[in-house]
Formats: structure tokens, C-alpha cells, sequence
């Protein structure tokens, strides 16, 4: 179960605990979260007697979802998820369809399969390096350089050591 928000105790003192001071320096992040549990107490868009009934009526049957969204602002979250993964996707399905296995790729072949990205490193830089290029830049991982989308796909070769 996903549930979205619903109208309970949560966000009052019974059951959110904040400090009495806030820090200045936490005023854009954890004081605007603060400031919104004290807008949004017993304000929250959903019933929580209604999930209850709604999860108890067929939430645990044979043909229950591996996962169920509660409320329509869960459902929202989920379909804006949705939407963004799809949208990256179809950007994406090039780069990402271009390892496929052809009658003409050498599979003896010396070609580094992480491009330039390693070369020359020690096993702890190059776990970095690549860790760091994971973080929403997929074309580093493949050597085309500074996240750039442009560019030759293909491996970079192996070195000739000179």
C-alpha cells in the first residue's frame, strides 16, 4: 500500500516532535517542511477510515497489485513518476539500444567497454569515476565525455601504450 496524504494526528505535536528552535541555517530546507506540517495539519486531502475499508475490501485478494496507490495525490505522484521514466526513456532508447549484439562485432576484441573513463586509475579512482558517472549522465560510462548527448557511441579502443 502507497498511501498519499490523510487527515490524522501525524503532523500535530501528538505525534511530529520538532525542536523549539529552529536554525537559521535550516530555514530554506527543514524549516519550509516545518512550516508545511503546521499548514497541512487536518488538512491532508484523504480519509483515513475510507482507506481502511477501501485495503479491507479487496486490497489483500488473489488479484491484489503488487502496488497500490491510496489516495489521488499518491495516484498523481505515481503517474508524474511515470510520465518522467517514459520521457527519459524514449531520450535515451538510442544510446541504450546501441549495445545490441551484431554478426559483425569481435567478441575477442581488447576494446574497454567503459571508454577513456578508466584509463590509467587505480581500482579506487575508477570505482569513483565510475559511481560518479552513474549519477543521471549514462554517456560517460561510454567515454563521449562531459555528459555531452552528442557524438560516436562506439568504445573508445585500447591503448597502444606509447
Amino acid at each position: 500500500m502507497e498511501p498519499g496524504s490523510f487527515r490524522t494526528d501525524f503532523l500535530d505535536g501528538s505525534s511530529l516532535h520538532a525542536a523549539a528552535d529552529e536554525t537559521a541555517d535550516y530555514a530554506a530546507t527543514a524549516g519550509k517542511v516545518r512550516r508545511a506540517a503546521a499548514a497541512n495539519n487536518h488538512r491532508q486531502m484523504n480519509a483515513p477510515v475510507k482507506a481502511a475499508g477501501r485495503h479491507l475490501c479487496g486490497g489483500d485478494g488473489p488479484e491484489a497489485p503488487s502496488r497500490f496507490q491510496v489516495g489521488p495525490d499518491a495516484i498523481a505522484m505515481v503517474e508524474d513518476k511515470l510520465a518522467h521514466v517514459r520521457a527519459e526513456l524514449e531520450t535515451w532508447r538510442p544510446l541504450g539500444s546501441s549495445t545490441r549484439f551484431t554478426a559483425t562485432d569481435d567478441t575477442r576484441s581488447a576494446i574497454r567497454p567503459w571508454g577513456d573513463c578508466c584509463v590509467d586509475r587505480g581500482p579506487t579512482e575508477r570505482r569513483s569515476t565510475i559511481a560518479r558517472s552513474r549519477r543521471r549522465r549514462p554517456v560517460a560510462l561510454l567515454g563521449l565525455g562531459s555528459g555531452s548527448k552528442t557524438g560516436s557511441c562506439a568504445p573508445s579502443p585500447p591503448s597502444s601504450g606509447v
